[in-house]
């Protein structure tokens, strides 16, 4: 069955706008009015924002510290998935590294290639669209820089499911209508995108850029365990990777509720990731560096996230990336050298 209109209306919906007062150092100029007073636990439904400079991210080693996060998330939404042996999943494996699954659901549209996207990733049908904008979510500012044209801020996003998640803003000094979520890849930290790879060019565009970092991200043994025992509990890593940036995006439109256009540009792994999530998640427009088999398996090494075998076999149909509802622009992998052609495609497609 193809989602419903209404599914992917709960992302258009205006959520509790508990922002900070504008004017405020280093929160943005959107106009909001009200800031949330700090409570130990937010009330039902609300962003509570707090500031407490200097604090700890409890995850500063992104590989050691957060793996239990992502191992408990089948405790924390449990019954959703349906667990397999060792022995099935080698054999899922053997088959993905045998090169003979066939191809399918050439003839799907984007809404029911959504309906398999759901169904391959658990829990994301749960993350996404079982009271998400309900669930209540603390964001903890913890360092602010100001720099020429904007301020940056670390953002601590504390959530039930997932665990604490760190983020990069970078708010121009003028009013904005726009965003930016560029994402990063593999081994990479979320201020990757920012240093070396073209992401402070983005607020002097006039650009509001918010990025996560991907935890248990190194495509070594940590992503193995975590992602090999997801699935063998019938969950998937690429689940929480798809709900952190939906995090983002919910910060968003809480804080700024300026902002009329979200874009996401994705480098390597979050580019195949996202080009699973705007089926189900879509942005107002996309930049994608790579396209995926889902078939990273080495030498009986899950070490990666894209290892999906319920989706190797719609990898062609979701790297049909012109059949998507919303914009797309794919860039070489890298992009270094793309920064202008990537502010040109949001600002034409905004119509800036």
């Amino acid at each position: 069955m193809a989602p419903s209109q209404s599914r992917f209306l709960v992302y258009d919906r205006e959520v509790f706008l508990l922002a900070c007062t504008a004017g405020e150092p280093g929160f943005g100029t959107s106009g909001n009015t009200a800031r949330p007073e700090d409570t130990d636990a937010p009330p039902l439904g609300a962003i509570v924002w707090r500031e407490e400079l200097g604090r700890d991210w409890a995850c500063p080693e992104p590989y050691l510290a957060c793996v239990e996060d992502y191992l408990a998330l089948p405790g924390r939404l449990p019954g959703l998935g349906t667990p397999i042996t060792e022995e099935e999943l080698a054999d899922q494996f053997d088959a993905l590294v045998s090169g003979e699954v066939e191809q399918l659901g050439a003839e799907l549209t984007e809404a029911e290639l959504g309906e398999v996207i759901l169904d391959a990733l658990t829990p994301l049908d749960a993350l996404l669209y079982d009271g998400l904008d309900e669930r209540p979510l603390t964001a903890t500012v913890v360092s602010r820089v100001e720099y020429e044209g904007y301020t940056e801020e670390q953002i601590v996003l504390e959530d039930p499911y997932v665990g604490e998640v760190l983020a990069w803003l970078l708010v121009p000094d003028e009013a904005v209508d726009s965003a930016i979520l560029p994402l990063h890849g593999h081994d990479q930290w979320g201020d990757s995108v920012l240093d070396f790879m073209g992401g402070r060019d983005y607020p002097a565009a006039g650009y509001l850029t918010l990025n996560v970092t991907f935890r248990i991200d190194g495509a070594d043994e940590y992503e193995d365990e975590v992602a090999r025992a997801l699935l063998l509990e019938g969950y998937t890593l690429m689940s929480i990777r798809i709900y952190e940036q939906v995090l983002a995006r919910r910060i968003l439109a809480d804080r700024f509720e300026d902002i009329e256009h979200v874009g996401i540009v994705g480098h390597s792994g979050s580019s195949a990731a996202t080009n699973l999530a705007i089926r189900v998640h879509p942005p107002d427009a996309y930049v994608s560096d790579l396209k995926s088999d889902y078939d990273e398996v080495n030498g009986g090494v899950l070490a990666i996230d894209q290892a999906l075998p319920a989706l190797h076999p719609y990898a062609d149909r979701i790297n049909d990336l012109e059949a998507a509802e919303v914009p797309v622009l794919t860039v070489p992998y890298g992009y270094e050298d793309e920064q202008d052609e990537i502010i040109a495609f949001f600002d034409s497609t905004f119509q800036r």
